[in-house]
């Protein structure tokens, strides 16, 4: 599982989303950018966005 949050990536918004896998994290980041920032995502704001996800099981399990 992946994690997003929008305060990880710098912006004073407060969505978070969960993800199975880095493709579902991005159409959920992507849907997230448009209906509530009103931006059109492209693929070097993306790649920078999914960088700051974390992945979940890791940090069940301790780690980053």
């Amino acid at each position: 599982m992946k994690e997003f949050d929008c305060r990880t990536a710098g912006s004073p918004c407060h969505a978070a989303v969960t993800a199975t896998d880095d493709r579902d994290l991005q159409q959920q980041i992507s849907a997230h950018l448009k209906a509530v920032h009103g931006i059109e995502p492209n693929e070097t704001l993306m790649s920078y966005l999914v960088s700051t996800s974390r992945d979940s099981a890791a940090r069940e399990k301790g780690g980053a």
